[in-house]
C-alpha cells in the first residue's frame, strides 16, 4: 500500500502555491525517492536555483513550459514542457513565467538507470525533452495524469507506468548499486580505491561502471553527497555555524568547505544563507 500524501498550500501577496508529496511505495523505494506534484500561481516570474543533488529528475508538464539556464554555458535559458534532468554537480537555473503545474518523479540514478534504459552519463549535466527519452509514451502518460481527479491518484497512476518499465527492464550491476548505496549512506565519505578493491576491479573499470549506471564518477557522486549532507546540516541550525558544519560534513576546514561550495552551487555559504533569509522556500538567482 502507497503512504498517504501531503499537500501544503501556501498564499502570499504575489500569488500561491501547491506542493503535493508522497514517499514512493516499498517496490519502489530502491529507484525513487518521492513523487511531488507542483502548482503555482504568481503574477511575477521567479526564477530559483536548483543544487545539486545526486538524483535524476523527470518532469511531466501540464502547464506553461519551464525554462532552465546552464551558468557554465552562454546563451539563453531552453525552454521545456516534460523534460529529463541528469545527475549534475552543478547548480541550475530555473523558471515558469506563466501558472506552473506539473508532476515530479525523483528517481535515484540507478532507478533512472533501468526506467529510460540508457546509459547514465547519456542525461549526465543535460535537461532533455522527455519525448526523445521515451518515445510518444511521453505524451500518453501526461493525457492520463492530466485526467486524474487529484494528486494521490497521478501518483498511483505514474507508480503502475514506473513498474511496468522496470519489469521489462534488465537488472542493474549490483556492484555499482552497492557503491553507490555505501557513498550516500557514509555522507559522501568513502575512499574510491576502496571501493574498488571491494568490488575487485581497477579504479578506471569502476570508473567507466559508474559513468553508465550513474552519470558522473564516482568522486564527483561522492562531492553531491557531502555537499548535500552539509545543506541538510544548514537547514536543521536556526542559526547555521558554517564552521562547525564544514567540521561535521566532513570537510577539512572551512576554506575548504567554501570552495566545494563555490564549485557546485555558484555562490557561497554565506550567500545562500542570506538568500534564504530573503527568499523563505528557496534560493534566488
Amino acid at each position: 500500500m502507497p503512504a498517504a500524501s501531503t499537500a501544503n498550500q501556501i498564499s502570499a501577496a504575489d500569488g500561491a502555491w501547491l506542493l503535493a508529496s508522497r514517499p514512493a511505495s516499498a517496490t519502489l523505494a530502491s529507484y525513487v525517492s518521492d513523487l511531488q506534484g507542483y502548482e503555482e500561481f504568481r503574477a511575477a516570474l521567479v526564477r530559483r536555483r536548483e543544487l545539486p543533488h545526486g538524483g535524476v529528475v523527470l518532469v511531466i508538464n501540464f502547464g506553461a513550459a519551464w525554462r532552465v539556464a546552464d551558468p557554465r554555458r552562454a546563451g539563453q535559458p531552453q525552454s521545456y514542457g516534460s523534460f529529463v534532468a541528469g545527475v549534475d554537480d552543478f547548480a541550475s537555473l530555473v523558471d515558469c513565467n506563466g501558472r506552473a503545474f506539473c508532476l515530479q518523479v525523483n528517481f535515484t540514478p540507478i532507478g533512472a538507470r533501468r526506467f529510460f534504459g540508457l546509459p547514465m552519463h547519456e542525461l549526465s549535466r543535460r535537461v532533455v525533452p522527455l519525448g526523445e527519452v521515451i518515445g510518444a509514451d511521453a505524451d500518453r502518460l501526461a493525457d492520463r495524469l492530466f485526467q486524474a481527479p487529484d494528486w494521490a491518484g497521478r501518483f498511483d497512476i505514474v507508480e503502475r507506468a514506473i513498474l511496468a518499465r522496470l519489469a521489462r527492464a534488465p537488472l542493474e550491476d549490483g556492484g555499482i548499486a552497492w557503491a553507490w548505496t555505501r557513498i550516500t549512506h557514509r555522507g559522501g565519505l568513502c575512499s574510491i580505491a576502496g571501493l574498488a578493491r571491494e568490488l575487485h576491479c581497477s579504479r578506471k573499470h569502476l570508473v567507466a561502471r559508474f559513468h553508465d549506471q550513474i552519470g558522473l564518477p564516482p568522486k564527483s557522486v561522492a562531492g553531491i553527497v557531502r555537499f548535500n549532507r552539509a545543506l541538510r546540516l544548514i537547514g536543521a541550525a536556526p542559526h547555521p555555524d558554517l564552521a562547525s558544519i564544514a567540521a561535521q560534513a566532513g570537510y577539512f576546514d572551512q576554506p575548504h568547505f567554501n570552495r566545494d561550495f563555490l564549485a557546485l552551487s555558484g555562490i557561497t555559504p554565506g550567500d545562500f544563507l542570506r538568500a534564504r533569509l530573503i527568499d523563505g522556500d528557496g534560493v534566488g538567482a
